[in-house]
């Protein structure tokens, strides 16, 4: 795999001088090969302490390479040190807690096998959990066509009616039972060739009728962690074949191989159709009175200047592309802009939590002064007040500054990398689907810092209570290892 996207990087940079693109785009292009090919050829491409740092690297690249300026607010020194400081604290935490032993414990290679040994064992666990996340989306799929009337014709109104409904118990349940589905799917994809074809039909179903939490909402985020942990999935596959020729779980003996061409051909056509769905969100989830394109309006809203050659290549592409590409580019790099913004901006006192675990803040609204949406108010209040765009998210930085303040976002930084190598330690003393799960549960949460999209809440407090019940339920599970290992003899 490494080979090819060598050679596709170097095919298509050989492509880009001969048709003379401008140099921003060249160096934009060659900067996120470089990310994708560092992270190809990484012994452990989902080690969680490398996506401490690249996430930000992505947000960086449009802004260092030129292909866009952020005027209003500019990314300032303090901004990006601010950064590197909270991001250095995290990175500290998780060396201090992942070497804290004389001889720390390692994630292997043969780990991946008991992984697949423990999808088999709780395949009936899973296909529950499958079923309850095809609830949670029937639930919000309930909600918003019953309760809510969902205009699914016009995605700008549906999105609209999303954002300002009064958010019911069956849309609240709908993100946590999610979680179940995402279990399913990592499931499907990593022992594809060792579970029966109707529980690889049950699992997948379960996944992708999570697909409704997007289209329901005009959203993107559930299609995008779709996106996210079949990438991851496919990576942690890879030493399947490169290490274990055959695997012999069960009593049952199968080969591990490379997917099959209708699992391949599957695989591609979700992860195609998943960023064609994004792609027309973006085209096509605007204000039909509003007269500028949809790039244009990004450009005005988020006071951001493009490099004007890559905006004549890119608005002379067909079908509306350059906009969606420019709407990606810009969802993930606004952020740090608005930070700048943020920093700069007077804030009262501090709200303990409000803006980091909103959904669990929710719960206990009734004793607290301030409820969450009035909170959310007051940060577009005080955004709004500096001219910035009010509706962006500054980073996760901004809500933890908030809550915390600067110290004390520093110190939960260092928290979030503790726990993140406590749950590598978790995965290496008994590894198996559910501690891969947080592990995948760690690396998307610390990748959402850059943007704060709307699931981020609930995949944190995934992360945060599926340690706890991971360590709670540690002798269960060791138990359960030891009958693994009594059945493959």
């Amino acid at each position: 795999m490494n080979r090819i996207l060598i050679t596709l990087a170097c095919g298509v940079t050989v492509v880009a001088y001969a048709a003379n693109w401008p140099t921003p785009l060249i160096g934009y292009f060659l900067s996120m090969t470089g990310l994708i090919l560092i992270m190809a050829v990484k012994k452990n491409p989902i080690g969680t302490f490398s996506w401490i740092w690249w996430p930000w690297v992505l947000a960086l690249a449009p802004s260092m390479t030129g292909l866009l300026t952020y005027t209003h607010p500019a990314i300032s020194l303090d901004a990006l040190l601010y950064i590197f400081f909270y991001v250095s604290a995290a990175s500290v935490g998780y060396i201090v807690t992942f070497y804290s032993s004389p001889h720390p414990i390692k994630a292997s290679d043969s780990h991946c096998m008991e992984v697949v040994d423990s999808i088999l064992y709780y395949r009936n666990i899973i296909s529950y959990m499958a079923i309850l996340g095809i609830l949670g989306a029937v639930f919000f799929a309930i909600e918003m066509i019953l309760i809510v009337r969902a205009n699914v014709g016009d995605l700008f109104i549906l999105r609209d009616q999303f954002s300002s409904r009064e958010v019911g118990a069956l849309s609240r349940l709908a993100p946590l039972l999610v979680w179940c589905s995402w279990v399913a799917l990592a499931a499907a994809i990593i022992g594809w060739e060792m579970i029966s074809p109707i529980r690889r039909v049950l699992w997948l179903t379960s996944a992708f009728s999570a697909t409704f939490l997007s289209i329901l909402s005009a959203g993107r985020q559930t299609v995008f962690q779709i996106l996210i942990i079949v990438a991851l999935c496919f990576l942690y596959r890879l030493p399947l074949r490169k290490i274990y020729k055959n695997a012999n779980p069960f009593g049952f003996y199968r080969r591990v191989k490379k997917l099959g061409l209708f699992a391949r051909f599957f695989a591609t056509v979700s992860v195609v159709g998943g960023v064609f769905y994004m792609g027309l969100v973006a085209v096509f989830r605007q204000d039909q009175t509003n007269s500028l394109s949809k790039s244009e309006y990004l450009f005005y809203v988020f006071r951001v200047e493009p490099q004007q050659e890559v905006y004549k290549i890119l608005s002379s592409i067909p079908y509306d592309i350059g906009d969606a590409i420019y709407e990606a580019i810009i969802y993930f790099s606004s952020g740090i802009s608005l930070f700048s913004g943020f920093l700069t901006i007077q804030y009262e006192g501090f709200y303990g939590g409000t803006f980091t675990f909103p959904w669990l803040a929710r719960r206990f609204e009734i004793l607290t002064d301030t409820s969450v949406v009035e909170a959310m108010q007051r940060l577009q209040v005080m955004m709004e007040s500096g001219r910035f765009m009010s509706h962006g998210w500054a980073t996760a930085f901004a809500s933890y500054v908030l809550d915390f303040g600067h110290i004390g976002a520093f110190l939960f930084m260092f928290l979030v990398g503790i726990l993140s190598a406590m749950t590598w330690r978790m995965y290496a003393k008994r590894p198996d689907i559910f501690s891969l799960m947080l592990i995948f549960a760690a690396n998307i949460n610390l990748f959402y810092m850059i943007m704060v999209p709307a699931t981020s809440d609930s995949i944190f407090f995934f992360f945060v209570i599926g340690n706890v019940l991971l360590h709670l339920l540690l002798p269960l599970r060791r138990t359960s290892a030891v009958q693994m290992q009594e059945q493959k003899s």
